[in-house]
């Protein structure tokens, strides 16, 4: 007899920052954003992305560390977690900077500002 699952099957992400398999950590990880985002899969999200950041950090791998923050600022977003969001979002944005990768730095959403600073330049 077929048992039904009540839950779709979550992809394997064990093992993707060993083995010099970095870029595709951090590729794979920002790709599937939008599909935890639009489950709501937020715990899924940030694990796969600190997991990620890990392995590109520790590569030294500057667009995939600036692509992860600039996702990371999102899920912070979605979270309502202003301070943390604006920290990885700026980061973000600085890294894609040095870069000359102005394509990313236009892409990262816009920073919230720090409590009671709206309206000021």
């Amino acid at each position: 007899m077929a048992r039904h699952r009540t839950r779709e099957p979550q992809p394997d992400r064990r093992g993707l920052a060993q083995g010099g398999e970095d870029g595709y950590a951090w590729e794979l990880a920002v790709n599937l954003a939008p599909f935890y985002e639009a489950r709501g899969y937020l715990d899924h999200w940030a694990r796969t992305h600190r997991k990620a950041l890990t392995a590109v950090r520790r590569s030294g791998h500057l667009l995939g560390q600036a692509a992860l923050l600039a996702s990371l600022g999102s899920l912070h977003l979605n979270r309502r977690n202003l301070p943390e969001a604006r920290r990885s979002l700026t980061t973000a944005v600085g890294l894609f900077e040095e870069l000359g990768h102005t394509k990313g730095a236009r892409a990262v959403p816009p920073r919230p500002r720090p409590a009671g600073t709206a309206g000021r330049p």
